[in-house]
């Protein structure tokens, strides 16, 4: 935030934004810390179902959830202090984004099962 307000106040004919600072910031800020989040995610959902494919939805439910649970409290803590209105189109992008890739694991379960002859 002080970068972008001190190269404002170092550009001639720019008048220095406090508040396009800090949006610049916030967005800057987000963006990486949802990177981080969905990267974890994925560790997590690498982790829980290393070895474990094909299951049934369950194991891919739970282990969803514990991946999710991890990224959510991983962003949640690291946007701590930035107001809910900034960060909730970065949220929102992050859990649709989990949904995505829930379904990919179950049309990998379905996949499997057909292929195995299994129900």
């Amino acid at each position: 935030m002080v970068t972008t307000y001190v190269t404002a106040l170092n550009t001639p004919g720019t008048v220095p934004n406090v508040q396009k600072a800090w949006d610049v910031f916030v967005s800057t800020k987000c963006t990486q810390i949802k990177a981080a989040a969905i990267e974890s995610y994925d560790k997590t959902m690498e982790s829980e179902m290393a070895g474990k494919l094909p299951c049934e939805r369950d194991a891919i439910l739970q282990a969803q959830a514990i991946a999710l649970d991890k990224a959510l409290k991983l962003f949640e803590e690291e946007t701590f202090g930035i107001s809910t209105a900034n960060i909730e189109n970065y949220l929102s992008e992050l859990t649709v984004r989990k949904s995505s890739i829930y379904f990919l694991y179950i049309s990998v379960v379905f996949y499997c099962q057909i292929r195995l002859g299994h129900s």
